[in-house]
C-alpha cells in the first residue's frame, strides 16, 4: 500500500505526522501508532531515493562513456 505512494505523499503525510506529534494533543498509544507509521513511511522514502540516486548513476556512467 504505502509502498506504491509517490514521493510527493510519503513527504506530505510525514509533515501531517509532524504536526499531530507537535500539537501534543495525542493519546500515548495514538503517538507509538503515529510514530511506527512516520518510521515505515520514512524507510520507503529512503528506498525510493536509493533507487533514483542509482539510476542517475547509471545514466550519468552511460553518458561518460560516450563521450
Amino acid at each position: 500500500m504505502a509502498k506504491d505512494l509517490k514521493f510527493s505523499a510519503i513527504v506530505a503525510r510525514l509533515e501531517q505526522i509532524k504536526q499531530q506529534l507537535e500539537t501534543g494533543e495525542l493519546e500515548l498509544e495514538d503517538v507509538d501508532k503515529i510514530v511506527s507509521e512516520g518510521l515505515d513511511l520514512l524507510k520507503i522514502a529512503r528506498n525510493k531515493l536509493s533507487q533514483l540516486e542509482s539510476k542517475i548513476e547509471k545514466v550519468l556512467k552511460k553518458g561518460q562513456s560516450e563521450d
